[in-house]
């Protein structure tokens, strides 16, 4: 269904898992002002009305120096290419612009590692080495109240 449709009354909303899932304070930003824009009928402003009412904004924090949820971590591959990820809930993820759910293999395999570490990881189907370069907060850190 296209996500500017209207909902029909027999389709039913993504499950959502029991738990609140955790969320940028940007991301709920995002999805609040994606939101904003849509009318209610709409298929996707329910759909992110459901997602805005079970997560829990936690703001961007370094766990003693390495890479917790929120931050940015930038790597340098094998070939000195450099990429950075900031690590972010589920709803949020955007692989294609570096926002990576801590979720997925990659955020699981960056979550938690500092500056120095090398993180092992098949990207490809080739095993490759990453070193961690940089372990940061984003630029932009602030709170958002629900």
């Amino acid at each position: 269904m296209p996500e500017d449709a209207a909902a029909p009354e027999e389709l039913a909303l993504p499950a959502r898992p029991d738990r609140a899932q955790p969320i940028t304070p940007r991301g709920y930003r995002r999805l609040a002002s994606e939101r904003s824009a849509l009318e209610p009928s709409r298929y996707r402003a329910q759909v992110i009305d459901q997602i805005l009412a079970t997560v829990e904004v936690i703001a961007p924090a370094m766990i003693d120096g390495a890479a917790g949820f929120g931050c940015e971590i930038e790597v340098e591959d094998e070939s000195a290419k450099r990429r950075v990820y900031t690590l972010v809930g589920p709803d949020e993820g955007d692989p294609t612009e570096g926002f990576i759910s801590t979720t997925s293999p990659l955020g699981k395999a960056l979550l938690g590692h500092r500056v120095t570490d090398v993180i092992e990881w098949k990207r490809n189907g080739r095993d490759e080495e990453w070193e961690v370069v940089d372990v940061r907060l984003p630029t932009e850190v602030e709170l958002c109240v629900k």
